[in-house]
């Protein structure tokens, strides 16, 4: 069984990634792109952040904190966690946020994956409005903000806390993009159908994904072949429900 949920991993991807450097795909990512990156440079321009003073340990009000730093070696280190958790944080937010920049292009995506592979293949999305599904995004974020809550206290914790913070986002990540391709594709109840009984390659597919999106900027440069991946995950179900 595992097997085969990798051999269709490596045929999705193969597909998505020739769609992907198409030039229609390639042009249709540069305005996510460039919204996201006026955002963040936006927010670091205006608020000005010193990461300097941001990132400075302050040991006068502790002193156990002032004997652990009067071992150079050990201000170092914590530095170098400190800079570590908060550039892997802000990595992770802008990841975030390019899904919901792509989720406004997602139906358009969709209709051009369906275009050149599966013309044959109906969208039956009708019923799935984001009115309908507002209880799915709140339960998501819901749960998202739970997570974050009980991770955050070991997010404080140098060589834990670049791991831990991780978890509640993949979550966000995952289901965002999932909801977000599968309603512009299949009504509500296939959608719930397919995601059941399809647990194991949809999470696969979007944690090799999240641990890409990890990487500098490729977060940001690669959500359209994101997307592109989950839609072929979805016809590709859609279509073997049709062929039986």
């Amino acid at each position: 069984m595992q097997k085969n949920y990798t051999m269709n991993l490596k045929k999705i991807i193969q597909l998505s990634l020739k769609d992907f450097l198409s030039a229609k795909f390639l042009t249709l990512s540069l305005a996510p792109i460039i919204i996201v990156f006026s955002i963040v440079f936006g927010v670091y321009f205006l608020t000005n952040i010193d990461f300097a003073t941001l990132l400075a340990v302050d040991s006068t009000t502790h002193p156990w904190l002032n004997w652990i730093l009067s071992f150079g070696f050990m201000q170092s280190l914590i530095n170098l966690f400190l800079y570590l958790f908060i550039w892997g944080l802000l990595i992770v937010i802008s990841v975030i946020l390019s899904i919901i920049v792509v989720g406004f292009f997602t139906p358009k995506i969709v209709k051009e994956v369906q275009k050149r592979h599966y013309p044959h293949i109906k969208l039956t999305n009708q019923n799935f409005t984001l009115a309908n599904s507002v209880f799915m995004y709140a339960k998501v974020f819901f749960i998202f903000f739970t997570l974050l809550l009980i991770t955050l206290p070991l997010s404080f914790i140098p060589g834990i806390n670049l791991v831990v913070l991780y978890i509640p986002f993949y979550y966000l990540f995952h289901n965002f993009l999932v909801l977000d391709v599968g309603s512009s594709i299949v009504s509500k109840d296939e959608f719930l159908k397919i995601v059941k009984s399809n647990k194991t390659l949809f999470r696969s597919t979007t944690l090799t994904l999240y641990l890409i999106s990890l990487i500098p900027f490729s977060g940001i440069l690669l959500q359209v072949f994101y997307v592109i991946v989950i839609a072929h995950e979805f016809f590709m179900k859609k279509e073997e429900k049709v062929t039986h």
